[in-house]
């Protein structure tokens, strides 16, 4: 398993143009989460038309209004364990959150 930050898509800002529709309908879901509607999004389409560089920049606008942003990753070509994405991405968080005050976490 890869140790990367959480806020890794965070530094993909500078310089984004286009998807302006794409933004706009991943904005509305990302709100739409935020007011308890959840959501599944999917990017989808042939490589290198920037499906990567669009959820960087979603991630990047969630994460400055507040949003949590968990990142996992899944490599093509490579074997990764079931879920390896996920778990990429919870332990990257756990790696980096702070225990809340009077929180306390007992294992079986």
């Amino acid at each position: 398993m890869l140790d990367r930050p959480v806020h890794r898509a965070a530094d993909a800002g500078a310089g984004f143009v286009g998807r302006a529709r794409e933004m706009t309908a991943l904005r509305a879901a990302l709100q739409a989460a935020a007011d308890g509607q959840g959501r599944l999004v999917m990017l989808v389409g042939e490589a290198g038309i920037g499906k990567t560089r669009t959820a960087a920049e979603l991630a990047r606008r969630a994460s400055e209004s507040g949003a949590l942003v968990l990142c996992g990753a899944c490599y093509e070509g490579e074997w990764a364990p079931p879920y390896g994405a996920l778990a990429e991405a919870l332990t990257a968080y756990v790696r980096s959150a702070r225990p809340r005050a009077g929180f306390v976490a007992t294992l079986p």
